[in-house]
């Protein structure tokens, strides 16, 4: 890391994270996100200031640094996954240069929900990828409802291209002509077809 530590200093670890989401552009994806992240700072505080008040005043120049880094425009989500020590050491300079000697750590960096679901639709279109092929057998439903299969005593699921069985006609019990399910009257005799 590019910030050092005098030897034998006492360092505290102060956790921090992002009280809201901040913004970031991503050149690659070309993407405006919204972003988390948290972690950990360590430090040696002044002797002249109550460690609350430092430790608050730490916290708000750690986010407001990696506020800085990321409108830099330097950055892309990858950058963000993979190199966050190569972040956080960059934060550490710009912390370095409003004389706070601080060690910076990124425990993870989490877009929001719509910014995690635009970069899974933006990645689906980039040269070379691929989505997952689907599971074999994963069943599915074959029309508006699952039937009952034979011996599961309840409703099954039919997988891709299997028909459920048709339900039998109705038979009229006055003069024997048959017709289909949905029937409700004899279309011969009249009769009041029987459920």
């Amino acid at each position: 890391m590019g910030v050092g530590f005098a030897p034998g200093a006492e360092n505290l670890r102060l956790p921090w994270g992002t009280p809201q989401p901040l913004p970031f552009h991503d050149g690659e994806l070309d993407l405006d996100l919204a972003l988390r992240a948290r972690g950990f700072v360590e430090g040696e505080p002044p002797a002249d200031e109550e460690i609350e008040e430092w430790n608050r005043e730490i916290r708000k120049a750690t986010v407001a640094a990696l506020q800085a880094q990321l409108e830099t425009g330097r950055w892309i989500w990858s950058d963000l996954e993979k190199r966050r020590e190569a972040l956080a050491e960059a934060m550490e300079e710009t912390l370095a240069g409003t004389g706070q000697r601080v060690r910076v750590n990124i425990a993870d960096i989490v877009p929001d929900e719509l910014s995690a679901k635009a970069i899974t639709e933006k990645r689906a279109l980039l040269p070379g990828y691929s989505l997952p092929p689907a599971p074999v057998d994963s069943p599915m439903i074959d029309g508006p409802g699952a039937w009952p299969t034979e011996g599961s005593g309840g409703f099954g699921l039919y997988r891709v291209g299997e028909t459920p069985p048709a339900p039998e006609g109705r038979t009229c019990p006055n003069c024997g002509k048959g017709e289909p399910f949905f029937a409700n009257y004899c279309t011969q005799c009249g009769t009041k077809l029987q459920r």
